[in-house]
């Protein structure tokens, strides 16, 4: 079956949606025609924006969750798919795929609704393939998955104001994570940065959340110059 629509679900952090945008690309390569729609959690809508193979960019705000997750529900039922593919885990979502009407629904196994998809896709941590890797074997009930790159699309404008940030050696600091358990501190990334050689530049990246412990990094960063901290949303 080519699908005419299908609808991915990521409302996870923002590098699950970079993780699952493979399948963007993998869909467009096995049905060139078809209409995607992209289900993401709130600030992260801005990835997919530029996208022209985006048709919708559904947004889901997880600090109005319940509610929220309702209106979005009576959203996909008023469509009807071919196809939902749901990268995620979550209950949240797997009750938003059961409720959509569409022909195929696929999602992995690990999930207590797992029972209610046609077809499921086993996932394991423990076979230590990459979540990239993981998320195409959701395609494989549909596609020989073809071996494609993962790409973004932007706008010329957006490339062009990134050029003049190459202009000299740099390096990306994500001195933020939504997981804190998994989050380096404060006073390690200053070390980190006053370690590097004067020539390369710094482009600290952090989410609108982090805000203040971005602005509390560069404030205790001795050489000031070395530094930048990109706009939450300068892509």
């Amino acid at each position: 079956m080519r699908p005419n629509r299908i609808l991915i679900i990521q409302t996870a952090f923002i590098g699950d949606v970079v993780l699952a945008m493979l399948l963007i690309r993998q869909m467009c390569s096995f049905s060139p025609k078809v209409a995607i729609d992209f289900l993401v959690r709130k600030a992260n809508e801005c990835l997919l924006a530029k996208d022209a193979r985006i048709q919708n960019i559904l947004i889901l705000d997880k600090k109005e969750k319940i509610k929220n997750l309702f209106k979005r529900i009576r959203e996909v039922r008023k469509v009807y798919l071919d196809v939902i593919i749901d990268v995620q885990r979550v209950c949240s979502m797997s009750l938003l795929t059961l409720l959509a009407h569409a022909k195929v629904k696929i999602r992995f196994d690990k999930n207590s609704s797992s029972w209610s998809f046609d077809p499921t896709i086993a996932h394991s941590l423990a076979d230590q393939v990459h979540e990239v890797d993981s998320n195409l074997k959701l395609l494989t009930s549909l596609t020989t998955v073809a071996n494609l790159k993962l790409e973004s699309q932007v706008s010329k404008a957006t490339f062009d104001s990134n050029e003049k940030h190459k202009e000299t050696p740099y390096l990306t600091a994500a001195a933020a994570s939504e997981w804190k358990n998994k989050q380096l501190p404060a006073h390690k990334w200053i070390a980190f940065m006053e370690a590097i050689e004067s020539q390369i530049t710094v482009y600290m990246t952090v989410g609108s959340d982090n805000k203040k412990r971005g602005d509390e990094i560069l404030q205790q960063i001795s050489v000031k110059s070395l530094v930048t901290r990109m706009p939450e949303r300068f892509y």
